[in-house]
């Protein structure tokens, strides 16, 4: 299908206040544009329906849902042409932050000093900073996003009544197809510099290795025998991070659910111990994350219909919009090892996913 109709489509979901996301799944040229057909806000209690889901880092809260049953759905061939030229460019203007250096910083030491204390393993801590919204071209940032980042999942989700998001992000929470799933351990940061080898430090294999620890545990638990692949490293635009595959075949008749509250949030966006980090979060970070962190992907109760499987992501590199401002959401794994202005630095250069195509 021609550009010139994906503008036209997604002006038009735009115009009659409709909730969409239009998303690139990792190493595909595929765009797929999903338009509600009314403004109902649908919500997934169990996990068993099928559509787009977006769910909030805070699991007591909705999972909001866009049914395929409910929508107009279509594919898109993903080329450079489909970035309307506009020699317009904005500026970006200043900035507000939910912790400043100084804070942040700080905040850092103090969970240093938890974890030295026995508190907890890890913890991962983020921030939120806001830029005024000079009304950018969200159409095109979102484009520009999906092909400067070939191998994320990239996004651009609206609903009118719970407010636009759009992202890239690395991190698989799960994918099923065929009762054979993958997850992965992800951790660790560094600037990708083309030619150089990537030496990792013994705090990014152990942030690592917590990763590893918690998904093969919580997956056990329920019984599920896994094979995990050796640590490689996995480059997500200017970005890599240590990556290890997690994979296995599940029990017949596996809820989702459960797989995914057992899941949900991995110490690679929360902490380890889950409930003593997360208490920690929520107590220290001084702003809600709403659906940073949390997940988002297509679900489908049957994995047959039109060849869709189930695939979920991790919620990483996000933005937040409204009509105000651009609000966007980085973080970092922190463990007794960490150095509070290098942890500063990684945020500041995860920041820059979205800010280079603003």
């Amino acid at each position: 299908m021609s550009a010139q109709n994906f503008h036209k489509k997604l002006q038009l979901a735009t115009d009659n206040k409709r909730p969409f996301v239009v998303y690139k799944l990792p190493d595909s040229r595929i765009l797929s544009l999903l338009i509600q057909k009314e403004d109902t806000l649908y919500t997934s209690e169990k996990l068993n329906e099928s559509g787009f889901v977006l769910a909030p880092f805070n699991t007591e809260k909705k999972r909001i849902l866009i049914p395929f049953e409910h929508s107009d759905f279509e594919n898109f061939i993903l080329s450079p042409n489909f970035i309307k030229v506009n020699s317009h460019k904005k500026s970006l203007k200043s900035s507000t932050a939910s912790l400043n250096k100084t804070d942040y910083t700080q905040l850092i030491k103090k969970a240093v000093g938890h974890i030295k204390n026995n508190k907890f393993n890890k913890v991962v801590l983020s921030r939120k900073t806001s830029i005024k919204n000079t009304e950018f071209d969200l159409k095109n940032t979102f484009l520009r996003l999906a092909l400067k980042y070939p191998n994320a999942l990239t996004y651009f989700w609206h609903h009118p009544k719970v407010g636009t998001w759009m992202g890239a992000t690395p991190e698989k929470l799960i994918s099923i197809n065929d009762n054979y799933f993958e997850t992965m351990a992800l951790a660790g940061t560094q600037i990708f510099k083309e030619n150089t080898a990537i030496i990792w430090g013994e705090k990014e294999k152990k942030e690592q290795q917590i990763v590893i620890d918690y998904i093969s545990e919580s997956l056990k638990k329920i019984g599920i025998p896994i094979k995990i692949s050796k640590p490689f490293n996995l480059k997500a635009g200017h970005m890599s991070h240590i990556c290890s595959e997690i994979t296995g075949r599940l029990p017949e008749k596996s809820s989702l659910l459960k797989l995914v509250e057992n899941l949900h949030p991995t110490p690679a966006v929360g902490g380890y111990p889950k409930q003593k980090a997360i208490d920690f979060i929520v107590e220290n970070e001084n702003y809600d994350r709403e659906f940073y962190t949390g997940y988002l992907g297509i679900i489908n109760k049957n994995l047959e219909r039109e060849g869709r499987s189930t695939q979920l992501f991790v919620n990483l590199r996000c933005m937040q919009v409204d009509k105000q401002k651009l609000s966007f959401y980085v973080g970092g794994g922190i463990t007794k090892d960490s150095n509070p202005q290098n942890e500063w630095q990684e945020t500041e250069d995860k920041s820059k996913t979205l800010l280079s195509v603003l």
